[in-house]
């Protein structure tokens, strides 16, 4: 959907900056609020929750009040869990019981995975090669340095 947008300013009289606010009370109050402008317009929908901002200044030369009504077009669902602050950390879930079905299925996987855990250790141990080195030959250097003689 193509967005849409209009922003408007001018320079009013108190009656009429009122009545441009019953105006947008009333539009509220229907649920639909359409701002029209030279041919463009922009329609948008009311919900029942909506956020508002609002800020108000008093300066030195300038007051001002702005006021921002937003919502999202899909529904807003408020989280109403209780918030709890404590000193205590709370316990561990319980894990919820897995069906029975699972349960040997599981065992299942474990015991064909020992099986093949042993099977394979089983054949590294006789399959190996024998170590034909001798003590002898581990003492020797693998290389003779000019050095000595």
């Amino acid at each position: 959907m193509k967005e849409s947008k209009i922003s408007h300013r001018q320079l009013l009289k108190k009656e009429d900056a009122i009545a441009f606010l019953e105006s947008m009370a009333s539009s509220l109050k229907s649920g639909k609020v359409v701002i029209e402008r030279n041919g463009q317009f922009v329609s948008l929908v009311t919900p029942e929750i909506m956020n508002m901002e609002l800020s108000a200044r008093d300066k030195k030369d300038k007051n001002e009040l702005c006021i921002e009504f937003s919502w999202r077009k899909e529904p807003f669902i408020p989280d109403v869990s209780p918030l709890n602050i404590t000193s205590l950390e709370p316990p561990e879930p319980e894990e919820p019981e897995e069906p029975e079905e699972k349960k040997a299925a599981k065992e299942a996987d474990k015991a064909d995975a020992a099986a093949k855990s042993s099977e394979l250790i089983i054949k590294s141990g006789a399959d190996a090669p024998k170590a034909d080195a001798s003590k002898d030959d581990a003492a020797k250097p693998a290389h003779k340095s000019p050095l000595k003689k």
